[in-house]
């Protein structure tokens, strides 16, 4: 995305270039999730499985309303990173640091690849990218990428 963004611009062709790397990204993190070890899937079935009560609790339902009312509010909501917030939060605070820094990071890329190139694909003279974005954010955001790798 760098090296696309520093011309000024994401042009239609950068788009497709980014949506079609979201796909395989996406792809790749099902087929990944779908060939886990059997201790992974037992440590997430432990952790998150399917309450066994046959009977739902005024409690389960208050849950599910206030869902449904979350669900409403994400879609008008102003911000986008809410939902990642709260993950990162919840991860967080449950000291399971894996769930929080994948949330970032899925997050970020997903954001990057799909929504800039969604956008690009859209507009007909492509994305104008200003400078300081270019120079400033994308560069520090690319060179922090490098640190983690």
């Amino acid at each position: 995305m760098t090296a696309m963004a520093w011309d000024g611009s994401l042009t239609r062709e950068e788009g497709v270039v980014l949506l079609a790397t979201a796909l395989v990204d996406t792809a790749a993190i099902v087929g990944l999730s779908r060939r886990e070890s059997r201790a992974a899937q037992a440590e997430f079935a432990c952790e998150y499985g399917a309450s066994r009560c046959a009977c739902p609790t005024f409690e389960t339902v208050l849950h599910c309303v206030v869902l449904r009312a979350g669900v409403g509010l994400i879609v008008v909501a102003i911000g986008t990173s809410a939902p990642e917030l709260a993950t990162t939060g919840v991860g967080t605070l449950r000291n399971d640091r894996d769930i929080a820094i994948g949330n970032l990071l899925g997050s970020s890329v997903y954001n990057i690849l799909a929504v800039l190139g969604i956008t690009s694909l859209v507009l007909t003279a492509g994305l104008r990218v200003e400078p300081h974005l270019v120079f400033v954010d994308i560069s520090v955001m690319a060179l922090v990428k490098l640190a983690y790798a």
